[in-house]
């Protein structure tokens, strides 16, 4: 099966939860999905968290950062808004609750 295939099917009917342990190719993968996911539902934070977590598990700290501060400025539920805090702690990223 596809990447397309595999997101389309993960998409239905709302944002999948990430994966807790990726790594290497996955991990690659598992970001492409991510990003499609984002271009599905621009206004689910919890798709920019996910994005976020994909990004940290591949090293790309900088894109980790922007997913973690876009998901907060949006209406995250508190799990969501806790996670992303908690990951930009981990990163020594600054947020000003804004």
């Amino acid at each position: 099966m596809g990447l397309r295939s595999q997101a389309r099917r993960r998409l239905a009917p709302g944002p999948p939860s990430p994966p807790r342990d990726i790594g290497g190719k996955k991990a690659e993968e598992a970001v492409e999905v991510f990003k499609f996911n984002v271009l599905a539902y621009p206004d689910d934070p919890n798709s920019y968290d996910s994005l976020g977590e994909g990004y940290m598990s591949i090293g790309d700290q900088e894109l980790a950062i922007e997913a973690f501060k876009r998901s907060l400025s949006m209406n995250a539920a508190a799990n969501v808004r806790a996670n992303s805090i908690k990951l930009l702690k981990e990163l020594g990223a600054e947020y000003d609750g804004t």
